[in-house]
């Protein structure tokens, strides 16, 4: 009798077989016009793959096919998370959600190919898969990053260490600066990106503001210069200059403040110096009338709201600001509308200074875009509010905003400038006052007929300079406009466009009565 007859007998469960072929068919299947079940589908496919337990090689393939199986779904959601308001509806939110685990699934079945394929000794025939799925899941977690960024979320606080750990591990196997074949990212610039996108406080950025923000890092990141760093060296205290910490939270800190500037073990200096020459160069030149095209920039930099992105990132790449506001202690309730035509509707309907204040809230037309929230602070600068009930549709990050008291004849203008999920619909938005006084006007442009602006006699962001905000595409800069209010006539001469929004455009004026 041989050994084998004694041992026990066993029924083996028979692993399921699936080919490259086989999935490549069923992905063909996916319901297109059905994104959240196409999302489900592609969770049960990678499933399938785990099951099938097939070769390194076969297992990355079917990775990379369910992958470029999902690209059109993701651009498809974060195309309507760009067109939604805040907070962002609930379906939508579902949507965005299954997304993001997607990403997440398919992050972790690169990153642990990586991990297998960079962890042995010898890697025969192998190299340029163990090159992708490093690549790939360095570039999921980015991409995860950049759809919290979209949805006003914080990323994951793991997200930093685990680029770091998988950037060591390109360094360590030796294709940290190797793009793959027929791309241009490499490990290296993967990571350069992440952290430039991370730094420039994305939660102050609205969604075209942070795909023109991704193209100028992608065509001028390169210039970012990240070098290791010896434990216990002090980095020298210049402006653009970040450490990256092995484990951190956070993608970089100022180097003369990060825990007093001293590098642990793992550390790397990001040197951002010739990337903010470039940027501040390109600032320049847009300054003195030089076209975009001639800078480097796209077409569209010639806009207001593109030359304060790059602004904004001149200040977030060279010493961002450390400023903090102390929470207030009660928490009034206002009414808040958005866009230049209800906001024109609104200030027309105000009641004025000496009405009684109790008659405020009934003369308040609440309709469509109409919403109420919760005043949490309020600074020198503007509030911070968190949403309550009403139609938040057109409540964007750079759109006019208008905040109005319940218990006074007062009205703040101002401009969206930062939002964060709480969780569900509830949303904290940041808002940057524009001037404590504001005029509706009816004022005659070119052929037109009267068009509906909005006189704001001192601009507080800009030495209280007087502003006037108008439909887009209606003024140039040096024309004249001529109103009259209160039997004064009013001439306000366009100096310069200073913002751009959904809805209007924003300029500064030099301003006579007569």
């Amino acid at each position: 009798m041989l050994l084998f007859d004694l041992l026990p007998r066993t029924r083996a469960t028979p692993q399921p077989r699936l080919s490259v072929a086989e999935l490549a068919a069923m992905l063909r299947a996916l319901p297109r016009s059905d994104t959240p079940q196409a999302l489900r589908r592609l969770m049960s496919h990678l499933d399938l793959v785990a099951r099938a337990k097939p070769s390194l090689r076969n297992r990355l393939a079917m990775v990379e096919l369910v992958r470029e199986a999902a690209e059109p779904l993701r651009r498809e959601v974060e195309e309507e998370i760009a067109d939604s308001g805040l907070p962002l509806p609930s379906p939508l939110q579902r949507k965005a959600f299954a997304l993001r685990r997607l990403i997440k699934r398919l992050t972790n079945e690169y990153e642990s190919m990586a991990r297998q394929l960079c962890g042995r000794w010898i890697v025969l025939g192998l190299e340029e898969q163990r090159h992708l799925a490093t690549v790939r899941a360095m570039q999921l977690i980015a991409r995860r990053t950049l759809l919290s960024y979209r949805l006003y979320r914080r990323p994951s606080s793991a997200v930093w260490s685990s680029l770091h750990d998988l950037y060591t591990l390109a360094r360590r196997c030796g294709f940290s600066a190797q793009a793959l074949a027929g791309e241009t990212a490499s490990p290296k610039r993967v990571f350069i990106d992440a952290l430039l996108h991370g730094m420039a406080d994305p939660a102050r950025l609205g969604p075209r503001q942070l795909d023109w923000a991704s193209g100028f890092i992608a065509r001028y990141g390169r210039l970012v210069r990240l070098k290791p760093i010896e434990k216990g060296e002090v980095p020298a205290a210049l402006a653009g200059s970040f450490l990256v910490r092995r484990r951190s939270d956070h993608p970089g800190r100022p180097a003369v403040v990060a825990n007093g500037g001293v590098a642990g073990e793992g550390d790397f200096l990001l040197d951002c110096t010739d990337l903010l020459r470039k940027l501040d160069a390109q600032m320049q030149g847009l300054r003195q009338g030089i076209g975009a095209r001639q800078l480097g920039l796209p077409q569209l930099a010639d806009r207001a709201d593109y030359a304060g992105l790059l602004r904004r990132l001149n200040e977030m790449w060279t010493s961002p600001p450390q400023r903090r506001h102390r929470r207030a202690h009660f928490h009034p309730r206002v009414d808040l509308v958005a866009g230049l035509e209800r906001i024109w509707d609104l200030l027309v309907q105000a009641p004025s200074p000496g009405r009684a204040r109790h008659t405020v809230q009934q003369e308040v037309v609440r309709g469509p875009g109409w919403s109420e929230w919760t005043v949490i602070n309020e600074s020198p600068t503007g509030f911070a509010l968190r949403n309550g009930s009403g139609d938040t549709s057109q409540v964007r990050i750079g759109e006019i905003l208008a905040v109005r008291n319940r218990d006074r004849a007062g009205l703040h203008l101002g401009i969206g400038r930062r939002a964060l999920h709480l969780g569900g619909t509830d949303v904290e938005l940041g808002l940057e006052t524009l001037g404590p006084q504001a005029v509706a006007l009816l004022v005659p442009m070119s052929d037109r007929a009267r068009t509906k602006v909005i006189f704001v006699p001192r601009l507080a962001a800009y030495d209280n300079a007087p502003g006037l905000i108008v439909p887009p595409d209606r003024l140039t800069v040096g024309k004249v406009v001529r109103a009259r209010k209160g039997g004064v006539q009013l001439n306000l001469k366009v100096i310069r466009q200073v913002e751009r929004t959904d809805s209007c455009e924003i300029y500064l004026l030099s301003a006579s009565a007569s």
